[in-house]
């Protein structure tokens, strides 16, 4: 999507950044999340391994961020808040200078949020560096899957799929095979037949040997 690879595009440009917060000792910003009305956080959903996001229901107005600040230091955050086609919705800059949670709140007051994908970016230091982003999606929006994953999911659906056309159908196609022929003399009487003939037939050979032979001896 745009906005996706808008966002990704701006991570990748804070994390090559030659004053990024790699080169001052790490990133004092920790877990980027949504908080639901009770300042809960919000369950988030996996769209494919290390890939997440939060999703909202529709009608929704407030979006509250949250993040854990560890720094000692006067750190300037600031958070916002991205719609579709990478509008910016909400901005909001502070000066944190101890740990704890800290808290943002967008309130769109009387206009729902629009069924689609957000973004959540959260920018660290005066040079407004990317430290953190998060997807958010209102309504019956769903993330697109990549098509490794579904491979994936279907390739793990295969054993309990084959299972069923393996051994049990086997019985099937025993029953609706042609029973195996009886080779027993019994079960083949064309050969019984064949047998009383041939066995008249070296009788009636016999006979005419015996026959010749006895004329012979007469002859004699």
């Amino acid at each position: 999507m745009k906005l996706r690879g808008l966002a990704l595009a701006a991570l990748i440009l804070g994390l090559l950044g030659t004053r990024d917060a790699s080169a001052q000792g790490g990133s004092p910003i920790k877990d980027l999340r949504l908080l639901d009305a009770q300042g809960q956080p919000l369950e988030r959903v996996e769209i494919e391994p290390g890939d997440y996001y939060f999703p909202l229901p529709e009608g929704a107005t407030k979006l509250t961020a949250a993040f854990d600040f560890s720094g000692t230091q006067v750190t300037e955050v600031k958070l916002r808040v991205m719609g579709n086609e990478g509008v910016s919705l909400f901005e909001e800059s502070r000066q944190v200078d101890a740990p704890g949670t800290v808290t943002f709140t967008y309130d769109a007051k009387d206009q729902p949020l629009e069924t689609g994908e957000y973004y959540i970016n959260l920018y660290v230091g005066k040079e407004s560096y990317l430290s953190d982003s998060v997807q958010v999606y209102v309504g019956d929006a769903k993330p697109a899957v990549s098509q490794a994953t579904q491979i994936a999911a279907q390739t793990q659906a295969v054993p309990g799929a084959s299972g069923a056309t393996t051994g049990d159908s086997a019985p099937a196609d025993s029953a609706s095979s042609p029973a195996p022929a009886d080779t027993t003399g019994g079960s083949i009487p064309g050969n019984r037949n064949l047998l009383v003939l041939a066995g008249a037939g070296l009788l009636a050979l016999l006979g005419i040997v015996l026959w010749a032979g006895r004329s012979a001896m007469r002859r004699g």
